[in-house]
């Protein structure tokens, strides 16, 4: 089975989203910045607990 292809028009349309919506805009989920936020530290977190 082969693999779906996907224009870079198309990727760039379904991205708009992001730049029509601000990050820290709040819908039923929260806030994308706060869970991009919240990531990035938990992978921090991560990579300490590795490094000891």
């Amino acid at each position: 089975m082969s693999e779906p292809t996907v224009s870079e028009d198309e990727i760039d349309r379904l991205y708009e989203a992001y730049d029509r919506v601000p990050l820290n805009e709040p819908d039923a989920w929260g806030d994308l910045e706060s869970f991009l936020m919240a990531n990035q530290q938990h992978r921090r977190d991560d990579e300490d607990v590795w490094e000891e």
